[in-house]
């Protein structure tokens, strides 16, 4: 697993206003936690459509397996314990990294 990896992941359980279900997420961290550490921080992809500054729009294709267009919510941040993954999914495209990287910078006040 690596940076950037799109991830399906069961987040149950949870409490009042995380996010929920067996949903795609995008692992942030950094390739080298990813190879030894037993988690990862990841963050949550929704069907929901908000534009804000700190989420990422990506339409669907047969390229990413999205079958709707989709945001990454980059405010919508969890650490997961590596038994929680039940499959890998694809990779976030080259054109997409970059803006992925520029939106945790936006979310968490890194400039």
């Amino acid at each position: 697993m690596e940076k950037y990896e799109i991830i399906l992941v069961n987040l149950n359980p949870t409490k009042w206003s995380e996010q929920s279900w067996i949903r795609p997420c995008i692992i942030m961290q950094n390739n080298y936690a990813n190879k030894v550490s037993r988690t990862f921080v990841i963050s949550i992809i929704s069907t929901v459509i908000k534009d804000f500054p700190h989420t990422l729009i990506i339409d669907s294709s047969n390229i990413n397996w999205l079958d709707k267009k989709s945001r990454i919510d980059l405010l919508q941040v969890r650490t997961i314990d590596k038994t929680r993954i039940i499959k890998s999914l694809w990779i976030l495209d080259e054109k997409h990294r970059e803006q992925f990287d520029e939106k945790i910078k936006i979310a968490f006040w890194i400039f």
